[in-house]
């Protein structure tokens, strides 16, 4: 009988957290993409996010939202979504985490710590794409892409790769080894389209997480 009534408890316990997932968005707060080619340019108020051979892009979200008075929410998938506004050449890239903070936009400067991020002013990164190092493909213009952060997203949420205020460092999204990909997305300054980077996060509150908002007594 207790074996049964702990089963049947168990078994609303699962109930209770899977109803508890929630979704919420996070704000992307910098976008912007760098240039070999231009290498001291800042390109943070571009309309565009460019990805092609000596051009990367970053994105930076927003995840304060995530920390309640009861702790940080769990996450249990991120997606990030990107709108594919042209492409001149198909092909793969990569997302990486990026592992040093940036800025967007503003004055640029040889002294990188203080100037706008730029070719010589880029963040590093991790040097590994997410996905276990899959590579994302982009075969047509006009279209959404999604693709699973969850890691990084993981990753910033137990205060890895942040700042001290707890601000990620983002992702850096980079051709793929031998991909000849020439992809533009729009950023966050495409206010014509609305179509900017979005990320996507299911989340299970802390208090529900912990079990603090699960109460019973299980009989002898």
């Amino acid at each position: 009988m207790r074996k049964s009534f702990v089963a049947v408890l168990l078994l609303l316990v699962s109930v209770l957290v899977l109803s508890a997932i929630a979704v919420g968005q996070s704000t992307i707060v910098a976008d912007a993409y760098t240039n070999s080619s231009s290498p001291s340019s800042n390109y943070g108020s571009a309309t565009i996010l460019a990805v092609m051979s000596g051009v990367n892009s970053y994105v930076k979200p927003e995840l304060g939202w995530l920390q309640t008075p009861s702790g940080t929410a769990q996450v249990q998938k991120a997606t990030l979504k990107l709108y594919v506004s042209a492409l001149t050449k198909a092909g793969t890239f990569d997302v990486r985490e990026v592992t040093q903070d940036w800025t967007e936009s503003g004055a640029t400067s040889t002294n990188c710590s203080v100037s706008s991020i730029t070719y010589n002013c880029r963040p590093a990164d991790t040097g590994v794409a997410l996905l276990h190092g899959a590579s994302i493909q982009v075969s047509a213009a006009g279209q959404y892409i999604l693709i699973d952060v969850t890691d990084a997203v993981q990753d910033w949420t137990s205060g890895k790769y942040v700042s001290a205020a707890g601000v990620p460092y983002g992702l850096m999204l980079v051709p793929s080894s031998g991909s000849a990909i020439s992809v533009s997305f729009d950023s966050k300054e495409a206010t014509g389209t609305s179509h900017a980077a979005e990320l996507e996060i299911d989340y299970i509150d802390a208090k529900v997480a912990s079990g603090q908002a699960i109460t019973g007594t299980v009989a002898n």
